[in-house]
């Protein structure tokens, strides 16, 4: 990620990420923070934890798989969830009393208890609890709109009717994390784009329906990452490669859209300074000043906003947005 601004000259020892690799970028865009700070914590999990810290009651959901973006240091520790819901502890017991007989097992705490063992029975009890509270609160959620058969829009219906139980959660915040992958198109870029487009373009229409019929639109944003962008120079199969800086797209009820934000190249061959080899474009735009204006419209205090986002003041001021710039309103 970028921690500071740099230049075509300059980038390669500025910049601690390995680039142009998809684990290593994929992890940095998750926790933005290179320079470890807080090693084991997430971007949008730190965002919860300040939070957390102002009172409110945040849930973090990754959708399908464990996300390192949502790792903070509070509980409840982010659940997981697939497109059918939260998976059953113990789905086909041995015995009809074993979930009774694990529960007196480890609601056995004594004074010479370990204090590890009970850490662990104390953990394992409480996701015994919320597998079974969400699992029930899911049950009562109906939806109107299609979302199709595939990945991304299985997990999309999950996320509705995830939000629809905030009341049930008595809940404050909600956080979500979900990938779609295919976009990696060494090859054919125009066909591979146009058939994830769609698959995205469904999944997000009845996404927006069902968060407008439920009138919580409003207090909805969705930020658009990915690990790097593309070159913009082809390679020989029609296809592009990995590059570094990219577009972005955040939507939602109050964001302030229609408008590009950061700054455009003027002009897009190698002689411009955002330019390297075979077009990659150096970024100039650091997602910590974009996370820190959506970390401050969530409730984060503004004395926070460097815990969350560890490489804002490496920043100037005049780079970072408002609120109010990204924000209809606060």
């Amino acid at each position: 990620v970028l921690t500071k601004p740099t230049d075509k000259h300059s980038y390669a020892k500025d910049t601690l990420s390995r680039l142009f690799a998809h684990n290593h970028m994929q992890r940095e865009i998750q926790h933005l923070d290179p320079h470890l700070v807080d090693a084991r914590t997430g971007v949008l999990g730190r965002m919860s934890d300040a939070l957390t810290r102002e009172g409110l009651k945040v849930h973090r959901f990754n959708i399908h798989d464990r996300a390192e973006g949502l790792e903070g240091n509070y509980r409840p520790d982010p659940f997981i969830v697939d497109a059918s819901g939260i998976p059953l502890f113990n789905e086909n017991p041995s015995t009809t009393d074993m979930l009774e007989n694990i529960k007196k097992l480890n609601e056995d705490t004594k004074q010479e208890s370990n204090v590890f063992a009970d850490l662990w029975s104390d953990s394992l009890l409480s996701a015994m609890t919320s597998n079974a509270f969400l699992t029930s609160a899911l049950a009562n959620v109906t939806i109107s709109s299609s979302f199709g058969d595939d990945h991304l829009g299985k997990g999309m219906e999950m996320i509705v009717k995830l939000i629809a139980t905030r009341e049930v959660r008595k809940v404050d915040r909600d956080f979500f994390f979900i990938s779609m992958n295919g976009w990696d198109a060494h090859k054919l870029l125009d066909n591979n784009l146009n058939r994830n487009l769609e698959t995205f373009d469904k999944a997000l229409e009845s996404f927006v329906t069902e968060l407008r019929l439920m009138g919580v639109w409003e207090n909805i944003t969705i930020l658009q990452t990915s690990e790097f962008g593309r070159t913009l120079e082809a390679n020989s199969v029609r296809g592009t490669d990995h590059g570094w800086g990219g577009n972005y797209m955040m939507m939602g009820g109050s964001v302030r859209g229609r408008q590009i934000v950061g700054k455009y190249p003027e002009f897009l061959n190698s002689n411009a300074p955002e330019i390297l080899d075979r077009g990659r474009v150096l970024p100039t735009t650091s997602w910590d000043v974009i996370l820190s204006a959506i970390a401050e419209w969530t409730g984060v205090p503004p004395e926070a906003l460097s815990d969350v986002c560890p490489n804002l003041d490496n920043f100037p001021k005049s780079d970072w947005f408002d609120v109010l710039d990204l924000f209809h309103t606060v």
